[in-house]
Formats: C-alpha cells, structure tokens, sequence
C-alpha cells in the first residue's frame, strides 16, 4: 500500500545553483514531491543548459543533460544582482525549507545569500552549501568542476588506468551525481533535525571531499602506510581473478573470484582448464600472484575462444561472481535496469515520450512524482512571484527594473 502523497510533499526547495552536483540533489527531492523552485539568470539561465551545444558533445534535438537534471522543476529567472530583485527574493527564502546552492562562498557573500545572511529571515530553513574543494582554506572560493576536484584531485584519475596507459577522461557530470548523493543527505539529516528540534542549520559537502570518499580504500591504506595501487607494477591487474577479460566477440566482462585455493579450483573447472589447478605455477594463491603475467595471458586466451553470450551462461552455472562491462547502448536495454524500473517514461510536448533516469532510491510504500519535462528559462517567474505575494504592479516593477523579464 503506497502512502497518498510523496514523502516530501510540502517541502519547498530553492534551488540557487548550476551545472549539477547541488541541482541534482534538488532532482531527486524533486522525484519524492518536494516543491523545486529554479531561480537562474534571465535570458540566458543556467550555462549547464547548453552542455550539448558544446563540440565535445553529440548532436541532438533533445537537450538531454537540462532535460535529466532540471525534472519537475519550476523556473524563477530573476537578477538577484539588481536591487529590486532582493525583496521577493527575501519572501520566497521566508517561506522555504530548504536553500540549495552550490556558488563558491565569496560569491555567496557578495549576493548576501550566506546561511548568516538568510537565517533572520527563517530560522526553520535549511542552508545546502557545496563547493568545489571545501568551506575552509585559500582554495574554498576557486571554482572547480567534477573533472577537477572530484576526479582529478581526489587521486581517482591516476589511479584508473593501466600501467604506462594514458590517463582516462571520466564520463561527464559522473562525479557530480555522486556528490549530489552526499549533498542529498546532509540535507536530509538536517531536515530529520529540524523534526527533532524545530530549528534549520547549515550543512555542506564538496566534490573534493565526495571524490576522497569515493577512494577512501586506496587513500586509507596510503594513511597507513601502503599502497593499493603501485606505479612501478607491469601492466596487469593486481589480481588476475579479479581482473577484466574479452571474449571472441569483442565484448568484456569483469570477474571477481575470491584469492584462495577452493574459488581458484571451481573457477578453473568451470571455465574448462582443469589443467591450472595442478599447474606448480599456480597452485596456490601465492604462486599464483608470483605468476601473475602468465596466468593472466592464459586466461586471455582461454576467453577470446568464444563469445560473451557463451562465457556469461558458462560463468552464471557455476556462479562465479561476474558482470559485462557494458557500452551506453547496452546499459539502457539491460533486462535488469529495465525491470529495477531505473529507467522511466519522461513526457515531452508534441505527444512525445522519452526515457530518463530514475533517482536512485526507492522508499517501500512511498510513490514518486511522475516525471515532468524541465523548464523553459522563466517559464515559472510570474507564477512562483505571485505565490509569493507579489502583486501585478510588483511584477510589472522588476520587469522595469530589469529582474526580471
């Protein structure tokens, strides 16, 4: 039995940020009912909009990145740097529970939207603030993206490439979905608080400290004094059985087999080389790892003789811990996305539909919010200005006054 209304229902969110790592945080609570304002620039809005114009990107009739991130949103354009724009500003910040931005802080203090500068105005609300590389230090207000504070800074991006190979571009936006996940439960917590106490605070999260987390692994074991990953090594996995392989037909899988002798010997069998299991090469886990060039070569052979379709049955049966290394196309068809219902019916105008990428979290009981197309530039001003009070006259003075248009 499914609650009558989203679990955020009622909950007013305004969304003052850019690109992505905090507007996705927005997504998601828009997924669960909560009501999003979007305030951005008049005319142009917010740059992340025209991601797929940039020449990296594919052509497209869709504007796919604007059309995932800025879901069920209403758009407020308004030019809070003109003074004008300060007073409906200030009574939409009184009536919200959550302000969401990610500008870095001396920008924060420059429009005067600071949790200081917002608080008089609602001791109940909730200031999200997320930076590229923290609150604290000389570096708090230098922008940074995913690729760079996320990706780049955090050790990630050296450390995914094969020995000598080039160093590896990550898919776009991918570290700040992650970090919208933490920016999303910081704001949660403090929204559980403010139930407990009846007061608002500030949270905040950086795509630096989401990007330390995301190798936390690697960076403990550096901490205490040993590394996971060595730059000295050859060129192979540090785990043969745990290690990626192509088939006949092009397509890769990973497999992760435990390191000892009982895995090692079904892993063998399964795959038809019994013979490994007795070879004194490999017959333990140490003589294994001392051999690691070798066994790795043979099992490269050993999987290029058929095709993925092949090996995945075989690998299922004798359930060895495995998964395909899938390309875009594949993961949108995948049998098991589709049936885990990640992936939902977006309607767009023109009786168009399109899927999109459902938030990654379900609430048993609770339903989500049928996807709504995302907003023109302003498409909302008028709207979100009257809810708030403002009358025919007010709205005709910002447009005079140049906040809004």
């Amino acid at each position: 039995m499914q609650d009558a209304e989203p679990i955020l229902d009622g909950i007013k969110v305004l969304d003052f940020g850019s690109f992505v790592a905090g507007p996705a945080a927005a997504t998601i609570m828009s997924d669960f009912g909560a009501d999003v304002i979007k305030i951005e620039p008049p005319g142009i809005g917010d740059l992340y909009r025209y991601l797929p114009m940039t020449t990296a990107m594919p052509d497209c009739d869709l504007n796919y990145s604007w059309l995932h991130v800025a879901r069920n949103k209403r758009s407020l354009a308004l030019d809070l740097k003109k003074p004008d724009a300060r007073a409906p500003f200030e009574r939409l910040v009184a009536e919200c529970d959550v302000f969401l931005t990610n500008l870095p802080p001396n920008v924060q203090e420059r429009l005067k939207i600071r949790y200081e500068d917002l608080k008089p105005l609602n001791e109940r609300m909730i200031h999200a603030s997320l930076t590229a590389y923290g609150e604290q230090g000389e570096e708090a207000s230098k922008p940074g993206y995913d690729a760079t504070s996320w990706w780049a800074r955090s050790g990630l991006m050296e450390y995914t490439r094969a020995h000598g190979a080039p160093r590896t571009v990550m898919p776009p936006a991918a570290g700040d979905m992650v970090t919208s996940m933490g920016m999303l439960s910081s704001i949660l917590m403090a929204l559980y608080r403010r139930e407990r106490t009846g007061k608002g605070g500030r949270v905040h999260t950086s795509l630096l400290a989401n990007g330390i987390w995301s190798n936390a692994v690697a960076l403990q074991a550096e901490l205490c004094g040993v590394q996971v990953f060595d730059p000295d090594k050859p060129e192979v996995s540090p785990q043969t059985l745990v290690n990626h392989y192509e088939c006949r037909d092009g397509r890769a899988f990973i497999v992760a087999v435990l390191q000892n002798d009982a895995s090692w010997e079904s892993f063998a069998r399964a795959i038809g080389r019994s013979d490994l299991v007795t070879d004194p090469r490999y017959e333990t886990a140490a003589a294994r790892q001392e051999n690691l060039a070798g066994l790795t070569a043979a099992l490269d052979a050993v999987f290029a003789e058929k095709d993925w379709s092949e090996w995945r049955q075989v690998l299922l049966e004798n359930r060895v811990t495995t998964g395909p290394i899938n390309r875009n196309c594949d993961v949108v068809s995948d049998p098991q996305v589709l049936a885990n219902n990640m992936l939902v019916d977006l309607d767009l105008p023109g009786a168009r539909s399109v899927k999109t990428i459902d938030s990654p979290i379900w609430v048993e009981g609770a339903r989500k919010v049928k996807p709504r197309r995302a907003p023109e530039v302003g498409e909302h001003t008028e709207q979100v200005l009257r809810e708030a009070g403002c009358s025919d006259a007010d709205i005709a003075a910002l447009r005079a006054a140049g906040a809004i248009i």
